[in-house]
């Protein structure tokens, strides 16, 4: 049974928790990193772990005389995320870390070094939709995509659309953005995958939709909308209305990620693929430091509005 020394208690922490335990994790520490925090007892009671704090420093003088073996869960507030991953680092423990790492590609270059210890919690590339889609998709040509980000402001880019981006990431690697246009309503972005696809991506405030990626791919249609439901359409059904042609797609399959488990989407995948990288020593995981950089640099070319073209490299 594999221990862990849990960083953050906001309400997306338990559904981590849940998937944890599940998992026959043992929770050997919670820490918050604000005073007072009214989910550390909530947390703690529920779950009934025996070590919890409200600060960090606390944390770690019990961890500089505990003997037990153990990794780290962190999932702080953004804005205490690099501070804290550094003062983790210094243990030599793996450690998983919830998105987004950072928005500062220097930060990414100075923690390379420790990539072997560091699992990124991008959990929509667990999705089961988003696995049969890359495998679908491998070694496709000209396929054109087209996502929507209904976003509340511009920031949200680089902590909520970040997930999409790493889906994009996940399915095609190399992305070149060409073109990127904005007024105070939306930021559309103009993308080549390989093979001469082409990728839109709108990203719309305040508008009343969901997240939504469609990938065209000669007669298939898959749809992603929202991204935890999987559509797939390969033809046409035509009928007769009133003297009129009616055409709809004909949904051939469908797949609806709430109800795979009873987990939040993609969490207990991803902690299952956690455990598994705590086991192996030298495993491989997709989502290390250059995945995130990969989805961090495009973010950032988003949000910042460059309109120089550049090509993001494996």
């Amino acid at each position: 049974m594999k221990k862990l020394v849990i960083i953050g208690t906001s309400d997306i922490v338990e559904e981590h928790i849940k998937c944890l335990i599940e998992l026959k994790f043992q929770i050997l520490v919670i820490c918050s990193t604000r005073k007072k925090s009214k989910n550390l007892h909530y947390l703690t009671k529920k779950y009934n772990i025996k070590n919890s704090f409200d600060n960090f420093k606390t944390c770690e003088k019990f961890l500089k005389i505990n003997k037990d073996d153990f990794a780290f869960f962190l999932a702080p507030r953004i804005k205490d995320t690099e501070s804290i991953l550094l003062k983790c680092l210094k243990y030599k423990k793996k450690i998983f870390i919830e998105k987004p790492l950072t928005n500062n590609l220097k930060f990414i270059d100075k923690i390379k070094k420790y990539e072997n210890l560091i699992f990124v919690g991008y959990n929509r590339i667990f999705y089961q939709n988003v696995i049969l889609l890359k495998k679908k998709l491998n070694k496709k040509k000209n396929l054109f995509v087209e996502v929507s980000c209904p976003e509340n402001n511009k920031k949200k880019i680089q902590t909520n659309s970040c997930h999409i981006i790493s889906i994009l990431i996940f399915w095609f690697n190399r992305i070149k953005i060409i073109n990127i246009k904005r007024n105070f309503s939306y930021i559309l972005v103009i993308a080549k995958i390989r093979s001469k696809g082409l990728i839109s991506i709108r990203f719309n405030f305040n508008s009343s939709e969901n997240f939504c990626i469609k990938v065209i791919e000669n007669r298939q249609i898959y749809v992603l909308k929202p991204i935890e439901i999987l559509n797939i359409f390969n033809k046409m059904h035509v009928s007769k209305q009133k003297k009129l042609f009616v055409y709809n797609p004909v949904n051939s399959q469908t797949i609806n990620e709430y109800k795979i488990n009873n987990f939040k989407p993609g969490f207990y995948k991803q902690a299952k693929e956690f455990k598994q990288f705590l086991k192996k020593r030298n495993k491989f995981i997709l989502n290390n430091i250059t995945y995130a950089k990969k989805v961090i640099e495009i973010c950032n070319k988003i949000y910042k509005n460059s309109r120089h073209s550049q090509t993001f490299q494996k």
